[in-house]
């Protein structure tokens, strides 16, 4: 790849196809060589690359072809933001890190543990294996990491997804799910948050994204506390079943300046506010 606007592309968006400006790829549409997940990537970093370009650019027909064209026309070159360290995404405790064939039983007996099984998308239901292995690559997911311990090694203890990104409005969804309690940790300590904090990290160095949306169970809440820079945009009344009560889902926010002022006093030990003595979860 020689073509120095595809560096750039690449740079901000590494999990793009390689052969995706291929000469056998140039003119067919971007929806028979991408997947939906991956459309929603190109989109973001087009229009990081190139602010002013129309939303109607990602039209059904648009081909690599025409992203070329786009970048060819775009102006100046992209900075990135001095704190951008693509290196370095852990805290003394904890990193995150590519999801591995190894991790899938791991996450799959967290899934399907009576205790947890209520935080996780099947809500109680027992999925396949086939079927679990399906909804962690589904196509509506923009990245997913395991959250594993620094020392002594890479075990997995929680698991982040990114998901539901809308390219046009600059959202996406997030979520954390805890898969194992990290034995050298206090219950309340939030060790597997500071890994969530990494992947919010993540998103934001990656993706133009405006902010970042939760959906948190009210008996959640405790995990953010009275964190400023949250910020509460709405509540789904009696929306989540569980413990034979039905419970309110309130829909937060962090939104991107606000992290920028912010996230340097956020990356470091995490502790919970509350009484809770079990780490709470959002689930996916």
């Amino acid at each position: 790849m020689t073509h120095p606007k595809l560096e750039k592309l690449y740079s901000v968006a590494p999990s793009l196809p390689a052969d995706l400006f291929d000469s056998q790829s140039l003119s067919e549409p971007l929806s028979t060589v991408l997947s939906h997940a991956n459309i929603q990537v190109l989109a973001m970093a087009c229009k990081q690359l190139r602010p002013d370009l129309a939303d109607e650019a990602f039209h059904e027909f648009a081909t690599p072809r025409d992203v070329l064209s786009w970048l060819e026309q775009a102006t100046g070159d992209a900075k990135l933001d001095e704190r951008f360290d693509p290196t370095d995404y852990s805290t003394k405790r904890v990193t995150i890190r590519p999801l591995v064939e190894s991790d899938l039983p791991v996450l799959y007996q967290a899934a399907v543990q009576p205790e947890g099984a209520h935080r996780w998308r099947f809500r109680g239901r027992t999925p396949s294996p086939e079927e679990f292995r399906q909804a962690l690559f589904s196509s509506d997911l923009l990245f997913h990491f395991v959250v594993a311990q620094s020392v002594p090694q890479e075990t997995a203890i929680g698991y982040i997804a990114a998901y539901g990104a809308d390219s046009w409005s600059g959202y996406c969804y997030m979520a954390l799910q805890r898969v194992a309690r990290p034995e050298d940790d206090a219950p309340s300590s939030g060790v597997v948050m500071e890994g969530f904090l990494s992947g919010i990290r993540y998103a934001f160095d990656h993706f133009p994204l405006r902010k970042i949306y939760f959906e948190v169970p009210e008996y959640n809440l405790s995990l953010f506390g009275d964190v400023e820079i949250v910020k509460s945009e709405g509540v789904l009344k009696e929306h989540q079943f569980y413990a034979d009560k039905w419970w309110d889902v309130h829909v937060l926010a962090i939104w991107r300046s606000d992290w920028t002022s912010a996230s340097k006093s956020f990356m470091k030990p995490w502790t919970l506010i509350g009484e809770s003595t079990n780490l709470p979860d959002i689930p996916p």
